[in-house]
């Protein structure tokens, strides 16, 4: 029997922020709070997501080693535990951050058909031009030089070593540092949500996608981990990836599809996921009905405020397989599948469409069914990726169209440290950077232009309550919220907003679950009030 060592989650996500009062990690089970490490790397109460000056604070993604036996004859993998520091293993951790946007392809929207779920519009890479021409190139600079990577390494229990920078065409850039927590797990952090321009005076930003002369500091790349044990035997383990993302301005609502679902449908793809038999309401299809309700809370679309009330109201009969709610299934399925309609440039993966045509036909049970229970590395890995935007991809937020791609996966949930095939057909390497390179450039400029249905389980485009508790209703007395970019963007999409937001977007609100007279709603948190008075 053989020994393997794979590090979870397979892929990991860090958010970016300019505070400077710590960071967090988000929870690492279902349902979990987000938590913090003290002094001495131990986990401790969660304190908030942002800071005494209403900045967003940094988000980490913590990253561990488990232990595999390995049968010699069928390769079968049988899972064993966590390996920890403290247990006497010794446990090198490494990892490399790139930030390759401003040297990456000029990126575009697929034409009509030819990308995406069912047609879905997507954005791709653009086969021959550069988002930065060799004419627009800083005079003794290369292609090479637009392109910042660091790294990183770090062993021990509590160790956070100094912190170091990169370089864009000569301007330091910071794109994360590494630390450990009391057991000598990993934890990577992202940048600052620093944007900038190696171009003085910058130049206008006049796309939400493509801005030569810009760059920003998002980053992935890969994890790895050499684990030397008690009795002195080595092991490199099997690698993870870290993406290092925008911050979740609505971290309690859940997208209607989220990465896991791409990569689950991407598997099922490659023929090795198929859609459970039995389906069961309650593991498989409730969940996608809960989310499209709870995005009343950040969107406008009377689609959301439909779920919730037939939740409200008809909860127990929407688990009814039978004849007799044929109509409420199919209702409640028809308001789900709006969505497509609802938020731009999104369609459901084929499995996930599947699964909700299956509900509607009657073609599930009602309850839980008997299934293997998930592992611990298995939950970590649905934890990490469900946090994630799964459409539309136009670009996205933590990574787009790519995650698609079968080939892309070494199994499920981890990517693969080869080659896979573009959607052109090309056959790529999957280097370091390929992930955050094909998001718009910079972030902030598409997290202003996204408004009016986009990702908005984490950019919102509205908070239903503001910190007080107030509401806010039209002239016909409609609940409408309260614009989430108020005081920062009119949303007109300028080159004027689009700068506003590289500068304000931390001191925006973030949407979180709250007590109000009794009642838990998803409110808006953390505005720094200044925006109000244009402080």
């Amino acid at each position: 029997m053989a020994k393997r060592f794979k590090i979870h989650p397979g892929i990991g996500f860090a958010r970016v922020g300019p505070s400077e009062q710590g960071f967090f990690i988000d929870g690492e089970r279902l349902g979990d709070p987000p938590f913090e490490l003290n002094g001495n790397g131990e986990a401790v109460e969660f304190t908030g997501y942002k800071d005494a000056s209403f900045l967003i604070r940094r988000q980490a993604a913590r990253f561990r080693v488990y232990e595999y036996d390995v049968d010699d004859a069928s390769h079968v993998e049988t899972f064993v535990g966590e390996v920890s520091a403290t247990d006497g293993a010794r446990i090198e951790w490494s990892v490399k951050l790139v930030n390759s946007k401003a040297s990456g392809p000029l990126m575009r929207a697929s034409a009509p058909g030819s990308g995406g779920f069912d047609g879905e519009r997507v954005v791709l890479p653009h086969p021959s031009r550069f988002r930065n021409p060799d004419s627009s190139l800083p005079a003794g600079f290369t292609r090479d030089d637009l392109k910042a990577s660091v790294e990183l390494s770090v062993n021990g229990v509590n160790q956070a070593p100094a912190r170091t920078t990169g370089t864009i065409a000569g301007n330091s850039i910071f794109l994360g540092e590494v630390r450990t927590d009391a057991e000598g797990r990993l934890v990577v952090l992202g940048g600052e949500g620093r944007s900038g321009s190696w171009l003085n005076p910058a130049p206008s930003l006049n796309s939400f996608l493509n801005n030569t002369g810009w760059f920003d500091d998002v980053a992935d790349g890969p994890v790895d981990a050499r684990v030397t044990l008690a009795d002195g035997t080595s092991f490199d383990a099997v690698g993870a990836w870290v993406v290092v993302g925008s911050p979740d301005f609505a971290p309690h609502v859940t997208p209607i599809i989220t990465l896991y679902d791409v990569a689950a449908n991407a598997m099922h793809n490659k023929g090795t996921q198929a859609i459970p038999n039995p389906l069961s309401y309650q593991e498989d299809i409730k969940p996608f009905v809960q989310r499209a309700a709870d995005l009343y809370w950040v969107n406008s679309a009377s689609a959301w405020s439909d779920v919730r009330e037939l939740l409200a109201d008809e909860g127990d009969n929407l688990r009814d397989p039978t004849s007799g709610a044929d109509d409420l299934r199919d209702d409640g399925f028809e308001a789900i599948i709006a969505a497509e309609t609802d938020l731009s440039q999104f369609r459901f993966p084929p499995m996930q469409r599947k699964i909700l045509e299956m509900w509607r036909d009657g073609d599930f049970v009602p309850g839980p069914v008997a299934r293997p229970a998930e592992t611990e590395v298995q939950l970590l890995d649905r934890v990490s990726l469900t946090a994630g935007i799964g459409g539309g991809f136009f670009p996205g937020i933590e990574a787009g169209f790519l995650l698609t791609e079968p080939s892309v996966y070494s199994e499920f949930g981890r990517v693969t440290r080869g080659k896979f095939t573009d959607h052109d057909g090309t056959v790529r390497d999957f280097e370091p950077g390929i992930l955050t390179q094909r998001m718009a450039l910079p972030w902030q400029a598409d997290f202003n232009d996204c408004n009016g249905d986009w990702w908005p389980a984490q950019r919102p485009d509205l908070a239903r309550f503001d910190e007080d508790g107030n509401t806010n209703t039209d002239s016909f007395g409609n609940d409408v919220g309260h614009r989430w970019t108020r005081g920062v963007s009119a949303e007109n999409n300028t080159p004027v907003e689009r700068a506003s937001m590289v500068e304000e977007v931390a001191r925006l609100g973030v949407i979180v679950e709250t007590d109000i007279g009794g009642e838990l709603v998803q409110a808006e948190s953390g505005r720094d009030p200044a925006l109000d008075t244009g402080a």
